[in-house]
């Protein structure tokens, strides 16, 4: 059970359900820990290392695996292995090969460098696995050059999909030289956005809107829409050509354009990949089974397990029978839901509707083997074969499917069916294809081998990266003890410490922190350096040239240094005793020793700027000036609970409403002079009696407390709801500590639900008490902090609550777009249509749309829409008849005329899931949506993880929204 991912919780739970005897925890944690000594039998890490892969290749002559030796240190530089499996599902679907690493996958500190390919049913498979103890260029090419070797079909590659760090770029095409490389465009819109909060000086919008112009150049459809969006980004710079940011762009990216732009990669069969999500969603799972403290040997074995499920389910897909389209669809598409895959079904079925609808209107000009299609809409001419019936248009030529245009020629030419014969389609999609049954098939034979390699230079010892999250959260530990110290010194210490802030802030924006502090930062990287090249030089096997400038990788990983290695000097004998590297220190670091270094280095900047400004220390009582500041910044538990700890004024209670009456001359009231503060009720009635002008000639009065003047209101306002929304965080943390499930229950619903929420409890608190509380903009996104909070217990889930999930629903699947749960709240239809699309779900029109509404501020209700197969699923948790009439008239309303031109949508239930008594209505129409998008039946035994559910998504929202704080910052 510990070897498939359970966890001792789980193990314990199974224990005494079976025995029915009281097994403590303690016995479970002692007898993993006798099993781990047993099943090392006094062994070395890579002596277990050596049995498992010798085991490996010992089941199947198609096995492979490899493990590289460093001859000068003794160290293991990197471990290959693929199975026969992998190797057949590399000669089906080669068209398409997604690369990159992962890190955080063991406690040596090696890199995960995978292969991954696009299957027959739209899903990422692994066809190869490397660890690499650094990710320099001969690394990579140990196991590029590996893979090579033992998959004779790498030559028909395509397209290669990788992230921006050069050196895999140069090293994968050296291998594949007849594949063009693309850079996954996530990774590109990532790095445009870093570079303009880098480089770009202005206010968070302006910032936002130069990101948009040159997000928009990556989704460019032709090249006068790219010239178009260039022009516009130059002029939003103020039309200066000099710009840092505009000559980084023209000299790195400009003219690399067939990598990252979308029409200039319309001519390869990307297979509509144009980022890397199904490796990264691969490893989003992988990474749920791995432990980042297991060694090599514990790793490789977990590898090969779930390797052997995922061949398992694809050998199970593969296996069932044909889909069976409705009786009322057109017979061909019945007989081609039998011949291929169901994802190349949908695909194709969409372009025959298309064919035979009114909607084709295309003229066909010339005759013989070439024959030229011209819309009569848009005048765009494609050109077909009429022999294999292969067109040059996008959809043809980047997914290998036969598009509108064949389809449309076809009937107008008189054939005897509107699709081509099965025999011309790409055997990639045929379910019946020899090819695609990895089961058998040819493999190249291989073993268990060492190679030795001389190395020229020593090495640096790993440094383990600091991830954003700890230095987003370091960071603002320091800045809040700065806003407090220099909000009490005298202004000329003031002013003095000021200017050396913005002096610091500069050379930091500027990248020229080494010359302001006077030193330089260790593994400091250039950007301006580390960009993609359209032009790649390929060196020859034996000439193998390692400049020390490449070895940095692109991302915030850890420091490499180049090892110069010969591949001449490879042998395959038996190699020196050899070691793995040690594992990485502090990287399981207890909280209180992280706790114990953040007090120190902040006392140590503190102590240090002190000096600098020459100033006191600042009182340790706050005044209610000092209170109204913070609480008038978006302030967070962390930042403001120690503050209003010390200030506590006690309750007043008040029987009537206030009166009001003139300030008196001569009567002047401050904050300070506030010992009590009113109820919350009482407040909003006197700021509503008071006038809207001259509010501060008046006073409101009550009997019990006396008189307040419009700021006294205000500041006891805000300092009331600032005690209430600490008090939220705190039963919210506690909640976060206690709430309890069943793991059985877990084991029994999809994986996609699986979440490691145990381990993350203390990280999710932390989280909830550095939550902005109140409406700030994070990310672009206008988000009310402490509204997150309602996810806690049985609590009634928020407008914001439910945006947020589904705004993070959104980017953990593809093409997917969020229409606003507020659209209902306008009287004018076109008003509405305005704030549906207020997340631009429908400009341009994603692939699948999804959204929620709050009936009578009650009841919530959600929708999910398949934009191209028309579909559009309503869900109720209630399943009431009203409501669901209600729904699908306010879509029908508002939602329809967004879509493309005359899409009439086609309504469909969602009766599955029935809300019980003691259910939140919210929380099933999160469940319902994301099953739908992951295309997961519902599982019944979701309804007894409902706590799980809530935490889950509170734990999903507070990852949304630092990830978008970081990106904003």
């Amino acid at each position: 059970m510990a070897s498939a991912g359970a966890t001792p919780k789980g193990i314990l739970a199974w224990l005494r359900k079976k025995k029915g005897k009281k097994t403590k925890l303690k016995d479970v944690h002692n007898m993993l820990q006798d099993l781990k000594k047993a099943d090392k039998r006094n062994m070395s890490d890579v002596e277990r290392t050596e049995s498992i892969l010798e085991e490996f290749t010992s089941e199947h002559e198609g096995n492979t695996a490899q493990i590289f030796v460093d001859k000068a240190r003794g160290v293991a530089v990197a471990v290959t292995l693929q199975s026969a499996g992998m190797k057949r599902l590399f000669a089906a679907f080669p068209e398409v090969l997604m690369v990159d690493s992962t890190y955080d996958t063991n406690c040596n500190g090696y890199k995960l460098f995978s292969f991954v390919v696009h299957d027959c049913f739209g899903k990422g498979q692994y066809v190869h696995h490397a660890l690499v103890e650094r990710e320099t260029k001969d690394n990579l090419r140990l196991a590029v050059n590996a893979f090579k070797a033992c998959n004779p079909q790498f030559n028909e590659v395509k397209v290669v999909m990788t992230d921006k760090a050069l050196h895999e770029k140069d090293v994968l095409a050296e291998v594949f030289t007849r594949g063009r490389q693309l850079l996954c465009q996530f990774h590109v819109q990532q790095w445009f956005s870093k570079q303009v909060t880098r480089l770009v000086r202005g206010s968070p919008e302006e910032k936002t809107i130069v990101e948009a112009s040159m997000a928009q150049l990556i989704d460019s459809t032709s090249a006068k829409e790219y010239d178009s969006q260039k022009a516009l980004f130059l002029d939003l710079l103020g039309g200066n050509k000099q710009h840092k940011l505009y000559q980084l762009f023209v000299k790195n990216w400009d003219n690399t354009q067939d990598e990252w732009v979308a029409y200039r990669r319309g001519n390869i069969p990307h297979l509509r990949n144009n980022t890397n999500n199904r490796l990264e969603s691969k490893w989003g799972k992988l990474k749920q089974l791995i432990k980042s403290d297991y060694p090599i040997d514990e790793l490789v074995s977990s590898l090969i397990m779930i390797q052997e499920w995922a061949e398992d389910e694809y050998v199970e897909e593969y296996n069932k029978p044909g889909s069976r389209p409705p009786f009322a669809e057109h017979r061909e598409l019945a007989s081609l839901g039998a011949a291929v895959s169901p994802f190349a079904f949908d695909l194709v079925a969409g372009q025959f509707k298309y064919a035979l609808s009114s909607d084709a209107n295309y003229v066909i000009e010339g005759a013989g083997e070439d024959a030229k299609l011209r819309s009569l809409r848009s005048d765009q001419v494609h050109t077909l074969n009429t022999k294999t019936y292969k067109c040059d248009c996008t959809f043809a030529q980047t997914l290998l499917l036969p598009c509108r245009h064949v389809m449309f020629y076809r009937k107008t030419n008189g054939n005897e069916s509107v699709l081509p014969p099965f025999s011309l389609l790409c055997p990639r999609w045929l379910r019946a294809h020899r090819l695609n049954d990895i089961r058998e098939g040819p493999v190249n034979t291989g073993e268990f081998e060492y190679h030795i390699i001389d190395s020229a230079e020593s090495v640096a010892p790993v440094v383990a990266p600091v991830k954003k999250d700890v230095k987003y959260s370091q960071a603002k530990q320091l800045t809040d003890e700065l806003l407090s110290l220099l909000s009490n010194q005298p202004t000329p210490t003031f002013q003095a410490a000021m200017r050396w802030l913005r002096g610091f802030t500069k050379s930091v924006h500027d990248g020229e922190l080494e010359n302001f502090a006077g030193f330089v930062p260790d593994a400091a990287a250039d950007l301006d350096k580390v960009l993609p090249s359209a032009s790649v030089a390929i060196a020859a096997p034996t000439q193998i040239v390692v400049p020390a400038s490449d070895d940095m990788d692109l991302e915030e990983k850890a420091p490499a240094t180049a090892v110069a290695q010969s591949h001449d000097d490879i042998t395959a004998r038996k190699p020196p005793n050899y070691t793995f590297t040690k594992p990485v220190k502090n990287k399981k670091m207890s909280k209180k020793a992280h706790s114990k270094i953040a007090r120190l280095q902040r006392k140590m900047v503190l102590r240090n700027l002190a000096n600098l400004c020459e100033g006191g220390v600042p009182s340790s009582t706050p005044s209610a000036s000092d209170i109204d500041n913070l609480l008038s910044t978006n302030y967070s538990y962390h930042s403001v609970a120690p503050a209003l700890e010390k200030y506590d004024l006690p309750a007043c209670d008040v029987a009537e409403d206030a009166g009001l009456r003139l300030l008196r001359e001569g009567e002047e009231l401050t904050l300070d002079d506030l010992t009590k503060r009113l109820p919350a009720d009482k407040l909003t009635y006197a700021l509503t009696i008071l006038p809207l002008r001259g509010a501060d000639q008046f006073v409101a009065t009550w009997k019990e407390f006396g008189a307040a003047t419009h700021e006294q209101l205000l500041f006891l306002e805000r300092y009331v709801a600032a005690k209430n929304q600490l008090s939220t965080v705190d039963h919210t943390a506690e909640w976060v500590e206690d709430v309890s499930w069943s793991p059985v229950d877990i084991e029994a619903v999809p994986v996609m639900f699986w979440a490691p929420l145990q381990e993350k409890r203390e990280i999710m608190q932390q989280q909830v008490r550095d939550l902005p509380l109140q409406l700030s903009v994070i990310g672009g996104e206008a988000i009310d902090g402490h509204s997150l909070l309602s996810f806690r217990r049985s609590q009634w889930l928020s407008t914001t609550a439910i945006l947020v999930v589904m705004k993070a629903l959104a980017l953990k699947y593809h093409d997917v777009g969020v229409a606003s749960p507020s659209f209902l709240e306008p009287k004018a239809p076109d008003r509405k249509r305005v704030v549906a699309n207020a997340y631009k779900a429908f400009s341009p029109v994603e692939g699948e749309i999804i959204g929620a509404l709050n009936f009578g501020s009650a009841h919530w209700v959600a929708f999910h829409i398949n934009v191209k197969s028309r579909q559009c699923r309503l869900f109720d948790p209630q399943q009431g008849a009203k409501k669901y009439v209600k729904l699908k008239k306010s879509l029908s309303e508002v939602v329809e005329p967004l879509l493309p031109m005359d899409t009439k949508l086609m309504y469909f239930k969602y009766v599955s899931c029935v809300q019980q008594d003691s259910d939140n209505c919210g929380i099933w129409c999160l469940v319902m949506l994301e099953l739908t998008l992951a295309k997961e039946k519902w599982h019944k035994e979701l309804y007894k993880l409902a706590p799980y559910l809530r935490l889950r998504y509170l734990n999903l929202s507070l990852d949304y929204i630092n990830d978008r704080r970081l990106e904003g910052n």
